[in-house]
């Protein structure tokens, strides 16, 4: 958990580009965050914005669906499918969502036990509502994640940097970002897959005490025809010659800083 005087945001000379930096924060402080940041951001006549993941090796997939919402991302955007391997670790691990799958499963499968050792995709499980949305969590008053309806909307131009430092979460922000044409995805291609395995439990092997984690949970795109893919491709790819990392020079940024100037200044004339 990290204090929001931790977060800050670096200043360009004129208010036209934003490029915030936060580090990981706990429930309940990132959307504090982002609103204070995008009221600031509306007040300085900001335009364009920067996320950069490309060195995010995950967290809280939440925190990537609160980010969208503000930045006024369509409500039925395309998300990821899940299989989700059910057995009794899950259920130890997390009993309130066994609970919820078990009940939904039992409704859909005319009062049937949802077994210990199953795996299943997500059509099995999601609830059946036409009015449901991609964002009903987030507009919940009753979850965690919660963000008021009347938040700060950013509507300027966006840029997703993604690099092989791309993971977990992360990759699963970027590859909603890029399945549903939402931004301007540059950098190059990530070391994490779109469709991969997540969500880890961890349990101590009986015999030599050792702890490991394990999966239960795969997650698939949602472009299937790309779901065999071993790395999320940008849609600009910049690829940096080794003298940029021995004298520090960052090239995806400076694409980035020259493409949205020349947008500004095209939107100018």
């Amino acid at each position: 958990m990290v204090d929001l005087r931790m977060a800050r945001m670096l200043s360009f000379p004129v208010n036209l580009l934003a490029y915030p930096v936060a580090w990981y924060m706990g429930i309940g402080y990132f959307e504090n965050f982002l609103e204070d940041m995008f009221e600031d951001m509306n007040e300085r006549g900001v335009k364009t914005l920067i996320v950069d993941v490309r060195g995010n090796g995950g967290g809280s997939s939440a925190y990537g669906d609160q980010l969208l919402y503000y930045l006024d991302a369509p409500s039925n955007i395309r998300g990821l499918s899940v299989a989700i391997r059910f057995s009794p670790l899950y259920r130890e691990f997390f009993p309130e969502k066994y609970a919820g799958y078990a009940a939904d499963y039992a409704k859909k499968y005319s009062g049937r036990k949802l077994p210990d050792s199953l795996i299943v995709t997500s059509d099995f499980v999601e609830k059946d509502s036409s009015d449901e949305t991609y964002f009903s969590y987030i507009v919940d008053p009753e979850s965690d994640y919660h963000v008021k309806p009347d938040r700060t909307v950013f509507k300027g131009k966006v840029y997703l940097l993604v690099g092989d430092g791309t993971y977990s979460s992360a990759i699963i922000l970027s590859t909603l970002v890029k399945d549903n044409r939402l931004f301007t995805t540059v950098g190059q291609p990530t070391r994490g897959r779109p469709s991969h395995y997540g969500e880890t439990l961890v349990l101590k092997l009986p015999n030599s005490g050792i702890v490991c984690r394990i999966s239960c949970k795969k997650f698939f795109r949602p472009d299937k025809e790309r779901d065999a893919d071993d790395s999320l491709i940008p849609d600009v790819v910049v690829w940096p010659p080794f003298d940029d990392y021995r004298y520090g020079r960052d090239r995806v940024f400076e694409w980035v800083l020259q493409n949205a100037k020349g947008e500004i200044h095209d939107r100018h004339d």
